[in-house]
């Protein structure tokens, strides 16, 4: 606690001023946020849910704010910087930094601190909350629709067939009802390995309650030879805590990486995988540019007109961002583009935007 208040005492006191309104106004949005947001989607699942409890409504509430949170903390943090550089420009606090021959350069950096430490915030939230909020809140929705929990992706699919047997996949898809990376592995008395059949591809498929597997042209491996299995059929009861069922927005960024890796090495499309962890990208370099370019503008304002009138260009640049985003994501979704390309086309834009704001200072 004594180094904290120490490293606190360490930040110049306007510094200090600054960060404290920008943290109360910081908060204030996040609750208006979720409140309003709340209250939205408590109406809508009202009356479209056919089972409910209110349990599942607080799941459902607290994966949306979890989601909500992460796609619009650029529009949260440039919405509390700007309500609290009107605060210092009605407080006047801004004619005094002019009359210290202060100019916005000279918060540089104050605000690249600032604007990394959100950024980096983003991150961890992008690792380990959002992939958790967005599935609390997919499988609220499934359960209140009735609707089964059997379409996205699995990754190492484990079953125990019997006592020594046990099938294993690496990825199974079932929007295309297809696994990949296969094996299935038998062991003798002593629990030791005695064949591995290897399945490079099968047929996968949830009905009924049960899950059905085939596939051709198989190798059974042992210690004394390998022999050829023409075809393998597998029967087995369905059980949606067996299918740890995830779509792109489940994962977290490591197992986005992990995932595209397998997707790659199997020939399947991973453009939607890569366009989430592309996305989540976009919004954290979002945060960070539009952090340091609102408050150079903004802080320069010399009176209340100029301030709204660049906060409204501000407004509508981030608008034009969140249309970039959408574009992609259908490009993505619909006509399979490269999302590679959307961080090709963005990263100089901002690069050219943050040096020229930067040394012009205003």
């Amino acid at each position: 606690m004594e180094l904290f208040k120490e490293f606190l005492q360490s930040i110049p006191l306007l510094y200090r001023y600054i960060l404290r309104e920008f943290i109360k106004f910081l908060v204030i949005t996040l609750l208006g946020l979720v409140i309003a947001a709340s209250l939205t989607e408590s109406i809508l699942f009202f009356n479209t849910a056919k089972y409910f409890t209110w349990k599942l409504l607080f799941e459902e509430l607290v994966g949306l704010s979890g989601i909500g949170i992460g796609f619009t903390f650029p529009a949260i943090t440039f919405a509390s910087l700007a309500f609290t550089l009107f605060f210092l420009l009605r407080r006047r606090i801004n004619w005094l930094i002019f009359s210290m021959a202060l100019s916005p350069k000279n918060f540089l950096g104050f605000i690249l601190t600032l604007s990394a430490t959100l950024s980096a915030f983003l991150l961890f939230y992008f690792e380990f909350v959002y992939p958790l909020a967005a599935y609390k809140k997919y499988e609220a929705y499934l359960i209140a629709k009735r609707k089964p929990f059997d379409t996205g992706i699995v990754q190492d699919f484990w079953y125990k067939i019997s006592g020594r047997e046990f099938l294993n996949f690496a990825l199974v898809n079932l929007q295309i009802n297809r696994a990949f990376g296969g094996r299935l592995i038998k062991l003798n008395n002593d629990f030791q390995i005695s064949s591995v059949t290897v399945i490079p591809n099968a047929r996968f498929v949830v009905k009924n309650n049960e899950i059905l597997v085939k596939a051709k042209d198989l190798k059974v491996f042992s210690f004394d030879r390998v022999r050829k299995l023409e075809v393998l059929r597998l029967r087995f009861p369905y059980n949606p805590k067996l299918l740890r069922v995830k779509k792109p927005e489940f994962f977290t960024l490591g197992e986005l990486v992990n995932l595209i890796l397998y997707a790659k090495e199997f020939g399947l499309n991973y453009y939607p995988y890569l366009w989430e962890l592309i996305g989540r990208i976009l919004l954290v370099l979002t945060t960070f540019v539009f952090g340091i370019v609102s408050f150079i503008k903004l802080l320069g304002s010399v009176n209340i007109s100029s301030f709204v009138l660049r906060s409204i260009r501000l407004s509508l640049t981030l608008l034009l961002f969140y249309v970039y985003f959408f574009t992609w994501e259908s490009l993505v979704n619909k006509v399979s583009l490269n999302p590679l390309w959307s961080l090709a086309i963005i990263v100089p834009l901002y690069g050219f935007w943050l040096y020229r704001t930067i040394k012009k200072g205003t």
